[in-house]
């Protein structure tokens, strides 16, 4: 991502919901119709979606694997405790 597109979307993650919203309903206006079939086009919005809601968020499967090998840890300890 280049440093123009990271501090739009550094503002962008300063306004509300409601605003954010606002601004990406015109911003998808400057964009010509996606094809019906085209899946890669609503992928590709719904990660800007995604983005704006929850930030640039990034996991890798070793480390959503080694998240529930913790959390699984953490019952087995819990209840080994009691």
């Amino acid at each position: 991502m280049s440093a123009l597109e990271q501090e739009v979307l550094a503002k962008l993650m300063q306004l509300d919901e409601a605003a954010r919203w606002r601004v990406l309903q015109v911003a998808a206006q400057t964009f010509s119709p996606p094809a019906a079939d085209s899946w890669v086009d609503e992928a590709h919005a719904l990660r800007m979606e995604m983005r704006v809601k929850y930030g640039t968020l990034s996991f890798s499967a070793a480390a959503l694997v080694d998240e529930v090998r913790e959390e699984r840890l953490r019952e087995l300890a819990y209840h080994h405790t009691q």
